[in-house]
């Protein structure tokens, strides 16, 4: 049977003719196309996914985004004898005849506290000045914080409301005592 004849099987129509090469090179062209592209978005996500399994930059520590601001200026100050005498507290049980050999008034610029600290030397025993301390400070209302001592020196820390205040008492080698006292009013 000719396939370009008539048949019961097609309707009695003839059928088309075979398809040329040229509109079987236009499918061809259109899959190839297909395919170029097909083959271009794998190739872009699998580049988009290597980036994004890279080791990534580790984020910077806390430290090092946030530093620490820089500190504060202090500010420091000699002072007098009759300074360094006000600067302690009024009430301040100071020794007949004591001689300052240091007295300094530290401030600090931002927040304009200040630490007073004054040194000076007394003729009474460790043990004496611990117990002067300790009483000076039960008396005037202080709150005390920190109390050691040994066969050398004694440390009193105490606080009452806003202020602050550490005593210091040291027995050298050859038996003289000295007072250091730092006070933030």
């Amino acid at each position: 049977m000719d396939p370009q004849q008539p048949s019961p099987l097609n309707g009695g129509q003839i059928p088309p003719p075979p398809q040329s090469s040229k509109s079987h090179r236009g499918v061809w062209l259109i899959v190839a196309l297909v395919v170029v592209l097909v083959a271009a978005l794998v190739v872009a996500a699998v580049k988009k996914s290597k980036k994004s399994t890279a080791p990534q930059p580790q984020p910077q520590t806390q430290a090092k985004q946030n530093p620490e601001p820089p500190p504060r200026p202090v500010t420091r100050k000699d002072l007098t004898i009759e300074q360094a005498k006000t600067a302690l507290p009024a009430d301040w049980p100071w020794e007949t005849g004591s001689q300052i050999s240091q007295s300094k008034e530290f401030t600090d610029a931002g927040t304009g506290k200040t630490l007073v600290n004054v040194v000076y030397a007394s003729v009474k025993t460790l043990a004496d000045n611990s117990t002067l301390f300790k009483n000076y400070l039960i008396q005037g209302g202080w709150s005390i914080t920190a109390n050691k001592a040994d066969t050398n020196s004694a440390s009193i820390d105490a606080n009452k409301a806003d202020s602050l205040l550490s005593i210091l008492i040291n027995k050298d080698k050859q038996g003289n005592v000295s007072i250091n006292v730092s006070y933030q009013p």
